[in-house]
């Protein structure tokens, strides 16, 4: 019953805003109503056969879109050898980083540490990291300190924090604060980020090779 009340107050009221929109005696003859809605019809044909529908493949088929394509590749061809290059320097430093870290997980001790301070790095883009100085007690009880290499904005820890340090027994110096899998994260990025130059660069360098022959043969 609700709804056939809505719909007949929906109905009335469409009738309203039809009346102040086209009022009775201010109607068109049905005729005059014919003859405009086919106007309408061939004007809407005019303007799809002005301006037909492109498919993807005929965009890409566009002097202007081809140029810009071209100019790309060009780049990229510009730049291969510095990407493969790159690419070569972050995945060695990812294995030497990798080599280090597994040598001290192997080999290391894991003792009680407390952040003591938070010191701020900022790059060259003007960011800013807080990197923590923890300090620890080796095996020989002698009080040691050192600044994480993991740095972090917002910051990861806060002084007074107790965290888990593991360090070289032959080598105080060289600690890490203790996360787990979460130590492998910098590899990691290292391990990506070397990869995709590489990948990046090796693509150039084949485009490049295989439009020569073609530049010989033209």
């Amino acid at each position: 019953m609700t709804w056939v009340v809505a719909s007949l107050a929906v109905v009335h009221l469409l009738q309203k805003v039809r009346g102040i929109i086209a009022p009775k005696d201010k109607a068109l003859p049905r005729p005059l109503w014919r003859e405009l809605l086919a106007q309408m019809r061939d004007a809407g044909a005019q303007a799809r056969n002005a301006q037909p529908v492109q498919r993807l493949e005929e965009l890409t088929t566009l002097p202007e879109y081809r140029d810009k394509e071209i100019r790309q590749r060009a780049q990229l061809r510009r730049l291969a050898p510095f990407l493969v290059l790159a690419g070569i320097g972050l995945l060695a430093l990812g294995v030497h980083q990798s080599r280090l870290l597994l040598r001290l997980q192997s080999t290391g001790v894991r003792t009680p540490g407390i952040v003591t301070s938070l010191v701020s790095s900022s790059d060259s883009h003007g960011g800013v990291t807080y990197h923590p100085i923890v300090a620890y007690t080796d095996g020989h009880g002698r009080k040691v300190a050192f600044r994480d290499s993991v740095g972090t904005n917002p910051p990861m820890y806060r002084a007074g924090q107790a965290v888990t340090v593991l360090y070289a027994p032959d080598e105080e110096a060289r600690a890490v604060v203790d996360r787990g899998l979460w130590n492998w994260l910098p590899s990691v990025i290292l391990y990506v980020l070397g990869g995709a130059a590489f990948a990046g660069g090796l693509a150039g360098l084949r485009s490049r090779s295989a439009e020569v022959p073609l530049a010989a043969q033209g």
